[in-house]
């Protein structure tokens, strides 16, 4: 596995160019807003959900592309009852807001604010799974205030 220093910091039109780009050939199948869903043949789905101008740090890169890679997309298996529940961890980074789920490989949403992050993760996780009937449960790191 590549170490996180060679991976290097990338703007989301840059990264998503990358991908587009010969040997992967991810191609965009559906798009909402900012959220892209792309697939590429023997590579897994990628669900890519930054705004063309984010800057991506190389830990992000490496966290979401490299290191997912080899397990295929499914669905999450947490119910509760008729409603599925996904839970949205947030990290803060120095600049930046990085919302992912252990329960939606693949997808991850990078943000400038708190209250951005939470709202892509609310459209991106329903968007990944094609799903509207989701409870989405958020976790930030302990002792981290957010406006609620």
């Amino acid at each position: 596995m590549l170490a996180v220093a060679q991976f290097p910091s990338l703007k989301a039109k840059q990264l998503l160019r990358v991908l587009q780009a010969e040997p992967l050939g991810y191609r965009i199948t559906r798009q909402k807003g900012s959220h892209r869903k792309l697939e590429a043949v023997s590579h897994p789905t990628v669900i890519f959900a930054f705004h063309d101008g984010q800057t991506i740090r190389p830990s992000t890169v490496r966290t979401s592309f490299a290191t997912r890679s080899g397990s295929p997309i499914g669905m999450p298996e947490r119910y509760s009852e008729d409603v599925m529940t996904v839970r949205v961890l947030y990290r803060q980074d120095a600049d930046t807001w990085v919302a992912s789920s252990p329960d939606v490989p693949r997808w991850m949403a990078v943000a400038d604010t708190y209250a951005e992050a939470n709202r892509l993760a609310e459209e991106g996780v329903r968007f990944a799974l094609d799903c509207r009937d989701v409870a989405i449960e958020h976790y930030v790191p302990a002792g981290v205030a957010v406006a609620a």
